[in-house]
């Protein structure tokens, strides 16, 4: 998905896992030469994006 979503020229972003989560699936090693942006909350998505 983070390839497909890369040439359409967007930006991934995953919101609502628990940090626990998110520390392993950064520490994994499929996903550690691409960059997708991790939040606890839609709500701080927006806030990021400012929207």
């Amino acid at each position: 998905m983070y390839h497909l979503l890369s040439l359409m020229g967007t930006e991934l972003i995953i919101s609502g896992m628990k940090p626990e989560m998110t520390q392993n699936s950064i520490n994994m090693k499929k996903f550690s030469n691409i960059s997708i942006a991790f939040y606890s909350s839609v709500k701080e998505v927006l806030n990021i994006i400012g929207k």
